[in-house]
């Protein structure tokens, strides 16, 4: 790949679909990375990584990550246990050139142009902005064909993109393959590993209910900080399936401290109130 060109070729892109700046600053983080492994076909990224180049959290990673996926910019591979997901670059200059093939193609078969009538000066502007006008119109449907076969029309409000962040001005219905990778990734974070699969089952219609990634990977993440604050022993943590059945990302996680675990800022002081230096 030739480093500038690709970034030239997204902003070309970018003109035509509106990508969030989420996406943005994915892309170019993931971009980094392949550079960095010498344009390796595949090549992974831990998502801590990925949090500290982009600034994001990790619920907005996956946000941006699954639009990328359905905008054809990536491909994803998901990996057994802790192991980080394999990424592959598509590379955009090849994908332009493709455009450009079939643009010629498709107006050199579909569009007739009529002759230029020499005497007849009046007649020749005329039919050139019918020309111009022609293939235009021609170039145009076929490049949202072609760049973006996955987007559907905007009428269809089925996303799983949150308010605030619209990852592209139009985003596809995530297949399955897409969503199990999603919830992979949340499902690292989640205290209590059993009823897996219920838990997909119920992350899916979710989903498809309308609520948002951000809002299930935060509401996993607070209920994990919750367990650890409260030492909460593992036979008392929910099994995932009944936490996602629950939709349980809506519950209140706050940790409120008892005076005695309030610190007074004086470590001195605390290990006195606390009766560490208390006589048996």
């Amino acid at each position: 790949m030739n480093y500038i060109a690709e970034i030239r070729a997204f902003y070309d892109l970018s003109e035509q679909f509106t990508f969030s700046a989420s996406c943005i600053v994915l892309w170019h983080a993931l971009m980094y990375q392949a550079n960095k492994t010498g344009w390796k076909a595949e090549f992974s990224v831990a998502i801590s990584t990925l949090e500290l180049r982009t600034g994001l959290k990790r619920g907005a990673i996956y946000t941006a990550r699954n639009s990328l996926i359905q905008t054809g910019l990536i491909s994803v591979k998901q990996r057994d246990g802790s192991q980080s997901a394999l990424y592959k670059m598509h590379e955009l200059c090849s994908l332009k050139r493709h455009n450009a093939d079939a643009i010629t193609t498709q107006t050199s078969d579909s569009i007739n142009l009529c002759p230029l009538d020499e005497h007849n000066a009046d007649a020749t502007q005329t039919q050139r902005r019918h020309n111009a006008d022609a293939i235009t119109t021609q170039t145009s449907t076929i490049n949202k064909q072609n760049i973006n076969k996955t987007k559907r029309n905007t009428k269809d409000k089925n996303t799983n993109t949150p308010q605030g962040d619209p990852a592209v001005s139009v985003i596809a219905k995530p297949s399955n393959a897409q969503m199990a990778i999603i919830f992979d990734e949340i499902w690292r974070d989640y205290p209590n590993k059993k009823g897996k699969d219920d838990a997909f089952k119920h992350f899916v219609k979710a989903l498809k209910a309308g609520v948002s990634v951000d809002a299930i990977a935060e509401g996993v993440r607070n209920y994990a900080f919750y367990v650890q604050q409260k030492g909460t022993e593992q036979n008392y943590i929910k099994h995932g399936s009944t936490w996602f059945n629950g939709k349980c990302w809506n519950d209140d996680y706050t940790v409120v401290l008892s005076q005695k675990e309030q610190s007074t800022g004086n470590l001195a002081l605390d290990m006195l109130r606390n009766g560490v230096f208390d006589d048996d």
